[in-house]
């Protein structure tokens, strides 16, 4: 099942602001450098009272957005699809770190399929250093 045919579409570059005076949270387009684009303010939920922080869920794609101060809530957004998987999360917790690294040294050693990270059909050093660099470069 696809996004549902209502949700906002992202065909470049965008971030997302809890704008907090303003109750709402607004879609940028980005520059170059990565800033956001003050003309292209488009609005993607009003009317919440203290919008603060918001987060993609890595399950659903659902983005979860909360409030503080006027109703303490958290408000789900659904029709997007959800993120692909990262490859260099070899826990699939969300987050990169030491762990990532261990169970993919560990799956290496043993010489499981998971751990064939160029999917070449071997498991060889090739792997190791793919692995790593994709490490190092922040994984996805």
């Amino acid at each position: 099942m696809g996004p549902h045919p209502a949700a906002v579409v992202f065909f470049a570059p965008s971030t997302l602001v809890c704008e907090y005076g303003n109750g709402s949270v607004a879609a940028y387009l980005l520059n170059a450098s990565g800033s956001p684009i003050g003309s292209s303010r488009r609005e993607m939920v009003v009317g919440l009272s203290g919008a603060e922080g918001a987060v993609i869920d890595p399950v659903t794609g659902d983005f979860l957005f909360g409030t503080y101060g006027g109703g303490n809530r958290i408000v789900r957004v659904t029709g997007f699809a959800a993120p692909p998987k990262c490859p260099v999360d070899f826990n699939e917790d969300c987050f990169l770190d030491f762990t990532d690294f261990d169970l993919f040294v560990e799956n290496f050693e043993a010489g499981t399929a998971k751990a064939d990270f160029n999917a070449d059909g071997f498991i060889t050093f090739e792997d190791f250093d793919a692995f790593v660099g994709a490490l190092e470069r922040g994984g996805c």
